[in-house]
This record gives structure tokens, C-alpha cells and sequence, in this order.
């Protein structure tokens, strides 16, 4: 899913996705929580391909906003200016466990064209603590 934000974007793979959204919903409580698992369950019951991907795209998007999902990860980069000012995007992945943590600034030379690549689980998404630290530190990985 690709989130823009005037000329920032960020790219998060699917996986990483629904676990965070999953996650989220847990930790926002009982009453969201089951108004996010009803509508997840109405859209894979929806049989025909085309519309059912159209429809978790929605649904993705919708709760992506509705939890602020992205509010850490906004709010760190704005604390890390070097990273901030060298990146045109994030490309977000789901690590597996936290050793697999890690991020990879790829910059090719111009002001803001650059792509932060950053493997996470999803409570540290979900931590605007746990990325600072992340971001901080520079964890560069391969």
C-alpha cells in the first residue's frame, strides 16, 4: 500500500499491513477492535478477485487513517532531520523478530530523493520510542 504525502510517500508491503492493522486494533479496544474484524471478514468473503483486493485496499486505507497508524513514524522522522531532509520515501517491511529490525538509507545524490528502507515488527511501528531508537541509531542492514 502506498500512502502520499504532498511529494513523501511511503510504501508499506501487505504483510507488515495487516499485522499492524491487526495489532492496532487489539490495542485500541473491544468495541474497534470488533468493528475492524467484522469488516475484514465482510471484504474475504466477497468471492470475486477484482473487488475483493479493490475492497481491502479500501478497508486498509481507512484504518490506516482511523488507528493513525503512520503518527510514529511521521513524528520520528521529523525528529531526524538528516534522514528526514534525504528522503523522496520509506519503504516499510515486516520483520519477523526484532533482531531481523534494521533500516537502509539509500540516497542517490540529490536533496530529498533518497529511499529509507526500514524491516520492522509491528509493535515498533506501532512506537514512536522503539523508532526513535531505530532511527537514532542508524541499525544499517543489507
Amino acid at each position: 500500500m502506498r500512502i502520499v504525502e504532498g511529494p513523501f510517500w511511503i510504501d508499506v508491503a501487505p504483510d507488515l499491513l495487516v499485522r499492524t492493522l491487526d495489532r492496532a486494533s487489539r490495542e485500541a479496544g473491544d468495541s474497534l477492535r470488533e468493528e475492524y474484524v467484522q469488516e475484514r471478514e465482510a471484504v474475504s468473503g466477497i468471492e470475486t478477485v477484482d473487488i475483493r483486493e479493490a475492497s481491502e485496499r479500501e478497508l486498509d486505507a481507512r484504518w490506516v487513517e482511523r488507528l493513525e497508524l503512520l503518527n510514529p513514524l511521521r513524528r520520528a522522522l521529523i525528529e531526524v532531520p538528516a534522514l528526514r531532509d534525504a528522503v523522496a520515501g520509506c519503504v516499510l517491511y515486516a520483520a519477523r523478530q526484532a533482531s531481523e529490525e534494521g533500516m537502509l538509507l539509500e540516497p542517490d545524490g540529490h536533496p530529498a530523493s533518497g529511499v529509507l528502507t526500514l524491516r520492522l515488527a509491528p509493535e515498533t511501528l506501532l512506537s514512536l520510542a522503539a523508532l526513535r531508537r531505530l532511527l537514532s541509531n542508524g541499525n544499517e542492514t543489507g
